[in-house]
C-alpha cells in the first residue's frame, strides 16, 4: 500500500513538472507563419475622383503579415480588360499592377495604400491578390501571372 502511495505521488510530481516546462517553452507562442505574405484589402465602393486622384477609384491596402521584409510585389485583379505585359497577353479578365519602385519596400508589420483603377467591373465582382511577393533575402513567394520578377528585382 505505501508503494502506490510513493509511485502516486511521484507521477504526480512528475506531471507537475511537466506541465509546468511545457507552459514555458518559448516555442509554443511562436505564431505560425501565414500561408501569404501580404494580407490585401480594399474598398468596396468605388471612390469618386477628386484633387488627389483624378478619377475614379478603388483604395487597396496591401500588409506585410510575414516576418520577412518585402523587396517587391506585384497585385493582380480582376477587370473588364484584356491586359498585356512584357511576355505577351495576361489571361482574359485579369490585369496586374506594381507600385513605384520607392513604395515597394515593405518592414514585417507595415501597410500602405494603393490606388487601384478598375473600369466596368460591378464593386462586388473585383477581386485584388498578391500575384508574386519578392523578399530582400532573395526568395519569391506567389503564382508569379504575371511575369514581372525582373521588374520588382529591377533595383537590387
Amino acid at each position: 500500500m505505501q508503494r502506490s502511495a510513493v509511485h502516486l505521488i511521484v507521477a504526480l510530481i512528475t506531471f507537475k513538472t511537466g506541465v509546468f516546462v511545457w507552459r514555458l517553452n518559448p516555442l509554443r507562442f511562436r505564431p505560425a507563419e501565414p500561408s501569404e505574405p501580404l494580407r490585401v484589402t480594399f474598398t468596396p465602393t468605388r471612390l469618386t475622383a477628386s484633387a488627389n486622384v483624378p478619377f475614379e477609384h478603388y483604395l487597396v491596402t496591401v500588409e506585410n503579415v510575414s516576418s520577412k521584409t518585402i523587396r517587391g510585389y506585384s497585385l493582380g485583379h480582376t477587370c473588364s480588360c484584356r491586359g498585356y505585359g512584357t511576355y505577351g497577353p495576361y489571361p482574359e479578365g485579369i490585369s496586374f499592377s506594381n507600385p513605384t519602385f520607392e513604395r515597394q519596400n515593405l518592414e514585417p508589420g507595415a501597410s500602405q495604400v494603393e490606388v487601384l483603377l478598375v473600369d466596368n467591373v460591378p464593386p462586388g465582382q473585383i477581386k485584388v491578390w498578391a500575384d508574386l511577393v519578392h523578399f530582400t533575402d532573395g526568395t519569391n513567394w506567389g503564382p508569379n501571372q504575371s511575369r514581372t520578377e525582373g521588374y520588382v528585382r529591377a533595383l537590387e
